[in-house]
């Protein structure tokens, strides 16, 4: 006697395709914030080699001079706007991890605030440091951009300190 041809699933087969299923979505919904925030440092640090690297053509522009940094905290689209340094970026600088919050820029590196803070609003944007210095002997003006992620502190500069 031949046995006829099935069509279709069984229940218990759909139920396991369903169970698997379920249990992907929850593990990539519990594992994925973990897997996106070295992206997010990653793009950040990109953004501040950018800066970097439109600071120093600006330099080069301007006679070996760097702008000045900012007497208070300002956000930073208005100061690359008023000194010109956004002439010399490939791309806006944005914060990867809150797309809502805009940047600030100030002198120095009291009250940084760190890009990745989850408490950071419109009114409480992440703060990175700028400083522009003189070498007294040479002359030359040097650059220091300071940025925290996490409590960890970061810098970056013209290179030549």
């Amino acid at each position: 006697m031949l046995k006829q041809a099935r069509k279709g699933f069984t229940l218990i087969e759909m139920l396991v395709v369903v169970g698997i299923i379920v249990a992907l979505i929850a593990l990539v919904g519990f594992v994925g914030p973990s897997l996106t925030r070295p992206a997010k440092v990653a793009a950040w640090e990109g953004n501040m080699k950018n800066l970097q690297e439109a600071l120093m053509i600006y330099a080069n522009q301007n006679g070996e001079h760097y702008p000045n940094a900012p007497t208070n905290a300002t956000d930073i689209e208005t100061w690359l706007k008023n000194t010109k340094v956004g002439n010399y970026l490939s791309k806006p600088i944005e914060n990867p991890f809150y797309k809502d919050t805009k940047v600030q820029i100030q002198s120095g590196t009291t009250g940084l605030k760190a890009v990745d803070d989850s408490s950071l609003s419109s009114a409480a944007a992440p703060v990175i440091g700028y400083d522009k210095t003189t070498d007294t002997t040479t002359g030359l003006e040097h650059f220091t951009i300071t940025w925290k992620i996490g409590s960890n502190t970061y810098t970056l500069s013209d290179g030549v300190r």
